[in-house]
């Protein structure tokens, strides 16, 4: 007869490792049933060492729920036993009791592997140029690590290598790859310049970051090269150097082939098929992400009215309307209607949801540049073949609501408006405080002047057509310019270099002349010499916004708050009113060369052939990419709205004709 236990009477704490499942002390398992959820477990958890507390009591033992488990104590205990009611036999559990979870828990983070680890830390120490705006901030963009490990990068030193050694030289980096961009960094440390200035390790970008958008693979089954250790002039007499076979696979940027187009080598054939997968996924599931948020999804308003000629005509009596060059939105007696101007002249068309557009012939021009309607002053203005011409808007209309042929029946323009002038280079219609303007500068000879004259009414009726009357005298400019932009109570005048700012509204008689806006070079090179920089010439060591802007033609200007942008085709710059950079980093660079730009809602369009990049007004990081053939924008009106009208190129017709396809990029929500 066995004596009874003294123990009270309950569960009693084993002493045996979880898994060791001695007989009888646990009941059998059930069979597998799918993930089930995790049970309560009923730890025994000795609050010191010995099972005494510090008053040398025995330490009681109580349950403890789920979540006291789950959540790790302050203080790590000497020893913390658990007994799973439901587990599979035979494991053991290394890791902490939060990992045994799928999921983890709300509240607990997954500690970082030692890749994020060195990830984070080169994010950390990263140094970049002076000014450049960050393809991504590290700690408010959302980011996530897929891939990183150490590649090397190889360099010819000097073309002698065939007489002088291999001239090759080899360089160790971290190859990083994103969620949303390939990153590839050096480390360097500085030398100690004495005891008061310690050793400075940092990390630079070894080439610009490439967006997943514009990453393309190349080769990846090179036959793998041989990198030689402490090979030199005088080190060759060695017997046996070091030698390393190294796996090669090429990338390159989508708008770049040739010139961002980089070979990196791995230790080991299976990193380098690793990095192909890797890489493969994460460009697949970029696209999917992007193609799931698309903010500027364009919608076909028209295909098949504008039309170009083939070369050789087969089919007599069809109209072909030519190319399409300019497009204005308008709304005139509470019904909405668009103007598209084209080769063969000016078209109008009301525009009713659902309801295919009827366009009509309104006026006979070739080639129109620019086209403007003002309905609050029954106003509309062409610009073509250097010249200005102002109509009527309600004759307009009339116009192309009439049957049959009726486009001469508009009458002649206006007369008063931009004659006598000159050449008109361009035109723009803005407003100024309170005022409605017109801004156009016209050349003759080699002069070139700028124009701005506000638009007033005589009698207060809205379909009496207001007339022009100059804001200022003529202002000389020194450039062509082919842009401008209003804000405040200043225009800006854009020419290819340079901006210059004119005050129309200024109570100085005569007012102040135009003022050139300092090129940012001359700005930078100020903090960095003291040599005028008309005598500096533009070198290979010079600061790198020197070397953008020098080669950089301006676009046009966007304000946002009190910051101006300056939109280059090939960068963008932050700047003041003075034309000094406005932030301690004012620039960046466009993934692709820009041939025109809009600004939408809080984005900034920016239109490269092949690419739509749609930016964030306010950092001009990159937020998406959209691909087309071919798209250009041809909105141009005073105000921006949400709305931009688009061409693209459409299909071919039978008779060998292209259509030219009429779309709107519609701002579709929050980025």
């Amino acid at each position: 007869m066995q004596s009874s236990s003294s123990n009270p009477p309950g569960p009693t704490p084993s002493r045996n490792p979880v898994g060791s499942n001695p007989s009888g002390s646990y009941s059998p398992v059930p069979p597998f049933r799918g993930p089930p959820t995790i049970p309560a477990l009923t730890p025994t958890l000795p609050l010191t060492v010995n099972g005494l507390d510090p008053r040398g009591s025995p330490t009681p033992t109580f349950p403890m729920p789920h979540r006291h488990v789950t959540v790790p104590p302050l203080t790590t205990p000497p020893s913390l036993q658990l007994r799973p009611i439901q587990s599979v036999p035979q494991i053991s559990f290394p890791q902490p009791a939060f990992q045994l979870l799928d999921n983890h828990p709300p509240g607990i983070k997954r500690p970082d592997t030692e890749a994020e680890k060195d990830t984070k830390e080169l994010f950390r120490i990263l140094d970049y140029p002076e000014g450049e705006i960050p393809v991504f901030d590290k700690d408010k963009d959302p980011w996530t690590m897929v891939r990183f490990e150490p590649v090397a990068t190889q360099k010819r030193d000097s073309p002698w290598w065939n007489i002088f050694g291999s001239g090759i030289s080899w360089t160790d980096t971290y190859a990083i790859l994103l969620d949303s961009q390939f990153v590839l960094l050096v480390k360097e440390t500085s030398p100690a310049e004495g005891p008061t200035v310690p050793a400075v390790t940092k990390s630079t970008h070894v080439i610009r970051p490439i967006p997943l958008e514009y990453l393309q693979l190349a080769s990846f089954d090179d036959e793998p090269e041989i990198r030689k250790y402490h090979i030199g002039l005088l080190k060759r007499i060695r017997l046996s150097p070091t030698k390393e076979p190294m796996y090669p696979f090429t990338i390159y940027h989508a708008a770049a082939k040739i010139t961002r187009r980089y070979t990196l080598y791995t230790k080991k054939g299976t990193e380098r098929n690793k990095w192909k997968v890797a890489l493969e996924k994460a460009i697949e599931a970029r696209k999917s992400q992007q193609a799931a948020g698309m903010l500027y999804e364009p919608q076909v308003l028209n295909d098949g009215f504008f039309k170009i000629a083939p070369r050789i005509q087969f089919t007599r009596g069809i109209t072909y309307t030519g190319r399409v060059t300019c497009a204005t939105l308008f709304s005139f007696q509470r019904e909405d209607y668009i103007a598209i101007g084209c080769t063969s002249g000016i078209y109008v068309s009301k525009r009713v949801e659902g309801i295919d557009y009827s366009f009509k012939k309104v006026l006979e021009f070739n080639e129109p540049n620019s086209i403007v309607a003002m309905p609050e002053f029954n106003k509309f203005i062409v610009h073509c073949e250097l010249a200005l011409f102002s109509y009527p808007l309600d004759k307009v209309i009339r116009v192309s609501r009439a049957q049959g042929d009726a486009a001469f029946n508009l009458g002649a323009p206006e007369e008063g408006f931009a004659q006598g002038h000159g050449d008109v280079l361009f035109f723009k219609a803005g407003r100024i405080a309170d005022l409605t303007v017109v801004i156009y500068a016209t050349k003759i000879s080699e002069e070139v002047k700028a124009h701005v004259e506000k638009l007033i009414h005589h009698d207060g009726s809205a379909l009496v057509p207001a007339t022009y009357f100059p804001l200022c005298s003529p202002m000389s400019i020194p450039e062509d310019p082919h842009d401008a932009t209003c804000f405040h109570d200043k225009v800006a005048i854009c020419t290819s270099k340079a901006i210059y700012f004119v005050e129309p509204t200024s109570k100085e008689k005569p007012p102040p002349p135009p003022k050139a806006v300092p090129r940012i070079a001359q700005e930078v090179h100020k903090k960095k010499s003291k040599v005028p920089f008309r005598k500096v010439k533009v070198k290979e060591d010079a600061p790198k916004v020197v070397q953008l802007v020098a080669k950089a033609n301006v676009l046009g200007m966007v304000t946002h708050e009190r910051d101006l942008l300056l939109v280059y085709n090939d960068l963008g710059c932050f700047v003041d009113q003075e034309g000094k950079p406005a932030r301690s980093t004012y620039y960046i660079e466009w993934e692709r060369k820009a041939t025109a730009f809009a600004r939408r809602g809080p984005h900034l369009l920016l239109f490269s052939p092949g690419y739509i990049e749609v930016r964030n007004i306010e950092t001009v990081r990159l937020i998406r990419m959209v691909p087309f053939s071919e798209l250009r924008p041809l909105r141009s009106g005073i105000s921006e709205g949400l709305l931009l009208i688009a061409v693209m190129t459409g299909g071919t017709e039978d008779d060998g004709s292209r259509t030219e396809r009429l779309v709107e990029l519609k701002y579709r929500g929050v980025d």
